[in-house]
């Protein structure tokens, strides 16, 4: 008799992430899924066959989980300077209201009225208790009001869970885990000592396994598929704020001054932007070299409408063939710059002060856990000041167009994420018969 596999889906992004890869493919196992009812592409899951249902949450459950973890997060601050950096992005309000929540006696009365008022997630429990799952997998990036309600239960039926870090920074800039799951699945070994040393977990209950997300870029098969014909160079932007128009109208100048002709830009928003305190609106006249990328043309104008929204989820089968085909990338710190070097691209790392943001490349930098250790990655050519940003892309241009290419991608990475030819469920199949 088949072991039984329930697999809980919190928001789009998984959906694409997961699915497009077929990620959960495990066929020794009896798979079911069930979903977070706020999620708008459920067309998608409502075309599986084990797919059972949604979970509903009130907004008042939805409030307080994200309170715990911010008052979990100050509490453990010490252990991550990601934690200061994230708390410093909070408006001044909600930072002095979070540091008086976690005075010592305030913190006894909040934790007390948190437990009572949360009880249990009766929904949660009686699908457990109907379906008797052997475990219960979560995508996640740890904050999330219906993944702490399974984890509570599940640790209170007896239930194990395993939840599959979904990002690079997850485990070291997000919160420490108010309640523990029994086991992680994260990127690679950076995240496995984080784990260990911010989240309290033992070694042997966190797995590496990679990220979905990059399985595109280690099976392409086939003819190229360029998605434009002419030489191009890839932008691409980030999602905490940051002046992104000034960078492209030096970089649009310092090709019209230096006469070349034959290379455009092309700007690719990142599609969960985040509002900018300087002027942030791409203007096609305002430039002669610089391209909307044809993909993020669909999204970019929604969102300076509608703000962030995780229902904009671009496909992933593009980024591989854009990224191929660029001659290197431009970017602040940003996931891109390991998906671009992964390709086997130079890229400009852009980590300079913008003169608006808390949060410029600098910044993160200096103070995310996670982005220790990358200035000794040789595909990455950084630049720290903006007055210098157009002599160092002029000069990594001559390199490029003398069939320059980085070299040892996979050994210098290997830290961070193992890249390696073996799928994502291939991987999660085998960390799964350790478990069970």
């Amino acid at each position: 008799m088949k072991k039984k596999v329930l697999i809980y889906i919190d928001g789009d992004e998984y959906i694409r992430n997961y699915f497009t890869y077929n990620s959960f493919d495990l066929p020794e196992y009896e798979v079911f899924f069930y979903a977070n009812h706020k999620i708008s592409q459920k067309y998608i899951l409502q075309t599986l066959k084990n797919f059972k249902g949604y979970i509903y949450e009130s907004s008042l459950r939805t409030y307080l989980r994200f309170l715990q973890c911010d008052m979990q997060m100050i509490k453990y601050i010490k252990t991550s300077k990601s934690f200061n950096f994230r708390l410093n992005r909070y408006g001044r309000k909600r930072q002095l209201l979070l540091k008086i929540l976690n005075l010592p006696i305030i913190k006894n009365l909040v934790d007390i009225y948190i437990k009572m008022r949360l009880g249990e997630n009766e929904q949660v429990e009686n699908i457990l208790l109907k379906e008797k799952p052997d475990i219960v997998l979560v995508p996640s990036q740890i904050a999330g009001e219906i993944c702490l309600d399974i984890i509570y239960s599940c640790n209170k039926l007896g239930i194990k869970t395993l939840f599959l870090i979904d990002g690079w920074d997850n485990i070291s800039s997000k919160t420490v885990f108010p309640i523990y799951p029994s086991y992680l699945a994260v990127w690679g070994q950076q995240s496995v000592d984080h784990a260990v040393e911010i989240q309290n977990f033992s070694r042997d209950h966190v797995f590496t396994i990679g990220t979905p997300r990059f399985e595109s870029y280690l099976s392409l098969t086939g003819k190229p598929e360029n998605p434009y014909d002419f030489k191009y160079i890839l932008f691409t932007g980030c999602s905490i704020p940051f002046d992104e128009i000034s960078a492209l109208k030096a970089l649009d100048y310092s090709l019209i001054k230096n006469n070349i002709k034959d290379i455009k830009i092309i700007y690719r928003p990142h599609p969960w932007r985040h509002p900018r305190k300087c002027f942030d609106y791409f203007i096609r006249e305002d430039f002669k070299n610089v391209i909307l990328d044809k993909q993020m043309d669909q999204y970019y104008y929604c969102t300076k409408i509608i703000g962030v929204n995780y229902a904009i989820q671009p496909s992933l089968e593009y980024y591989p063939w854009l990224l191929k085909n660029c001659m290197f990338t431009i970017s602040p710190l940003t996931t891109m710059i390991i998906e671009a070097a992964i390709m086997n691209k130079y890229v400009l790392t852009l980590a300079y002060d913008d003169g608006y943001h808390y949060t410029n490349p600098l910044n993160a930098l200096k103070n995310y856990e996670h982005f220790i250790g990358i200035e000794k990655i040789s595909a990455f050519k950084f630049c720290y000041n903006f007055d210098d940003l157009t002599n160092i892309f002029l000069s990594l241009l001559k390199d490029i167009e003398q069939n320059s290419q980085p070299k040892n991608v996979k050994e210098e990475f290997k830290y961070i994420i193992e890249i390696d030819n073996e799928k994502y469920s291939e991987k999660l199949n085998k960390i799964l018969k350790k478990i069970l």
